[in-house]
């Protein structure tokens, strides 16, 4: 299903090596086209995980980041948002586990967050954000296009979180769940969020809401009614993640009370 081609490298004036372009196919189609190797894992990856969880409907499927602490769960359901890995990145450093960066499943019975078993797939211009990491810098950066549907199109690099001294989690019962709104320079802050505006928030970010209809409006209904719920609004990423993890001891133990 899947070819590649890995080009030839050139040595250019200078002595400096210059990597071939590398040309990913999938069943003969053009997926992935540039010079970096780990840049075309991470587009590997993502389009092995969307073939492999497309069908997954057993589960309510939900665009969404996701971290444990003390054993529960927290969401981070969004619209397509280069930079929700980044987040999901400066948590697992922090301590928490790892569930997922932009998909997670949530079993319908019993309320538990199921990840995919994927590393994180952390955009580009985020990787300053965890200098510890060290990766090949990009030779022709691409200009980011800014149209919500075209976010998820973002130069990836695959990252492990035992690259961040984190772990994959196991799957936990859902404690929180937290909206994240991007904008960047706005003062980062947490704040308690329900009614109509969080239901549709969360619906927006369901992925196969055409399978679950009605009884997914229900479902998630029910959560909200239950389930603490955030919007957090990031200016900063590392301010954000600091708010969460202050929050979070609090919030998971009044909830497993």
């Amino acid at each position: 299903m899947f070819s590649a081609d890995l080009g030839e490298d050139r040595i250019i004036r200078g002595g400096k090596r210059l990597a071939g372009k590398r040309v990913l196919y999938f069943n003969g189609v053009q997926i992935y086209r540039g010079r970096l190797d780990d840049e075309m894992a991470a587009k590997l990856v993502s389009f092995c995980r969307d073939l492999a969880t497309k069908n997954a409907n057993e589960f309510v499927r939900i665009r969404a980041g996701a971290v444990t602490f003390a054993g529960g769960a927290v969401i981070f359901p969004s619209m397509p948002e280069p930079h929700l890995p980044a987040l999901v990145s400066l948590l697992v450093r922090a301590g928490s586990g790892y569930l997922g960066d932009e998909e997670v499943h949530v079993d319908p019975v019993l309320w538990k967050i199921h990840g995919t078993g994927v590393p994180i797939l952390l955009d580009e211009d985020d990787l300053g954000l965890l200098p510890e990491l060290t990766r090949e810098a990009n030779p022709r950066r691409r200009r980011r296009d800014s149209r919500p549907e075209t976010q998820a199109l973002t130069p990836r690099r695959l990252v492990a979180p035992q690259e961040l001294g984190g772990r994959f989690a196991d799957p936990a019962p859902l404690r929180w769940i937290v909206l994240p709104e991007f904008t960047p320079g706005a003062d980062t802050r947490l704040e308690a969020l329900g009614g109509s505006g969080a239901l549709f928030q969360i619906v927006r970010s369901v992925l196969n809401l055409n399978t679950w209809g009605d009884r997914a409006l229900l479902f998630l209904r029910e959560l909200l009614d239950t389930v603490p719920t955030s919007r957090l609004v990031v200016g900063s990423l590392p301010g954000a993640s600091e708010l969460v993890l202050e929050a979070a001891p609090r919030i998971m133990e009044e909830v497993s009370q």
